[in-house]
């Protein structure tokens, strides 16, 4: 037996030792992977950090807190290049959240109501309390190291009364340039349709030409191109013809007694052209023709200018614009109100979305981001009171 103990206790320390190494290996392997776990996570941290700050990101700070254990933070960021492409994602978030009070625009903008010290008490209250929000905003991105003077929340301090005067003489205005507008279309309208009465009578009044002027009017149209188309050695011909037969007709008149060659002569030089007797004729009917048109014309010009000096007479009083009526400026102010209120509200929803996001960008890029959003309560109560998913 005492024989046996050496080797007992041999088998005991080689026991021993062999646990002793195990325990340092599984110790070892386990210190591995736990680092191995703990390395690659904060490799994906530094992963998704890294494209964080490469992007311009925005964020819903509830949804972060809230976020299960095993999410990370970077899974709720939303990424964009520009201001632009961001804007109705948030406009869809501000609905999401139930920061949009339908029913409160709706009651604005339907109700009946906005008239009055109370309707102008409401929006002023609507519109300080932005402009508070707007002041400690600013006062809260220039603690988070915003520069102050890059730093643009389009909110104004303004006075309901100034605005209300503004708008009703801008109203105004545009009615008188509207009414002048159209007042000078009018006239130009009557202008024109003068014109055309003018043409209708002057085409009614001229006569019917009969088979025989018609035929005149034909050959000395065919004369007169032809006249036209002469070379100077034709015309120098036709000049010829002509004075011979000026002498024969001379030679002719020598038979008849002085006072009727006087009267013959006398009718000659008022009526009767020189040349070819035929052309001569087919003239005397174009003259007169030409004679006639032109009276018609000169009729015409001065049946114009009569009625052109009556016309201002009877548009006198069109330049007149009547200022607004009580009643007519009490619905206008009632008007801007509405929209004055609707446009307030919406801005304060802005700021209560701001105060549960965060956006990660350069200070140009929020700006614009801010101006989007508060321009977009501009539009229209229909548009407003639905999300633009």
């Amino acid at each position: 037996m005492d024989k046996l103990e050496p080797i007992y206790g041999i088998l005991l320390v080689i026991a021993f030792v062999y646990l002793v190494i195990w325990t340092i290996k599984v110790f070892n392997v386990a210190l591995n992977e736990k680092r191995k776990k703990r390395i690659e996570a904060k490799m994906e941290s530094i992963r998704l950090r890294t494209i964080g700050v490469a992007k311009n990101y925005w964020y819903n700070k509830q949804d972060v807190e809230d976020r299960p254990e095993n999410r990370s933070v970077e899974s709720y960021y939303h990424y964009f290049n520009e201001a632009k492409d961001c804007i109705k994602d948030l406009i869809i978030e501000m609905y999401d959240c139930g920061l949009v009070r339908t029913e409160m625009l709706e009651a604005i903008a339907y109700s009946g109501g906005m008239v009055g010290k109370e309707a102008k008490d409401f929006v002023q209250k609507i519109h300080n309390g932005n402009v508070v929000a707007a002041i400690q905003e600013k006062k809260n991105l220039v603690k988070q190291g915003g520069d102050k003077d890059t730093i643009k929340i389009p909110v104004v301090d303004w006075d309901l009364e100034d605005i209300l005067e503004e708008q009703l003489a801008e109203a105004e205005k545009r009615e008188k340039a509207e009414a002048f507008a159209a007042d000078m279309a009018l006239k130009e309208a009557e202008k024109a349709l003068k014109v055309e009465k003018a043409t209708a009578r002057k085409t009614e009044a001229a006569p019917e030409p009969d088979e025989e002027d018609e035929s005149k009017k034909e050959k000395t149209s065919r004369k007169s191109k032809k006249k036209t188309a002469r070379t100077g050695k034709e015309r120098l011909e036709q000049d010829k013809k002509n004075r011979i037969l000026k002498e024969q007709i001379d030679a002719e008149d020598e038979e008849f007694d002085k006072e009727f060659l006087d009267e013959q002569k006398k009718d000659d030089d008022e009526e009767k052209p020189q040349g070819d007797p035929e052309v001569a004729k087919q003239v005397m009917a174009a003259m007169k023709e030409h004679e006639k048109e032109k009276a018609a014309s000169d009729g015409e010009t001065e049946d114009l200018s009569k009625k052109k000096k009556r016309g201002p007479k009877k548009n006198a009083d069109k330049n007149k614009i009547t200022p607004m009526t009580k009643a007519e400026k009490a619905e206008f102010e009632k008007k801007i109100l509405i929209q004055t209120a609707v446009y307030e509200s919406w801005v304060s929803y802005v700021f209560q979305l701001y105060e549960i996001i965060n956006i990660n960008a350069n200070e140009e890029i929020r700006n614009q981001i801010r101006e989007s959003l508060m321009e977009y309560g501009r539009n229209d109560v229909e548009v407003l009171l639905h999300s633009p998913e």
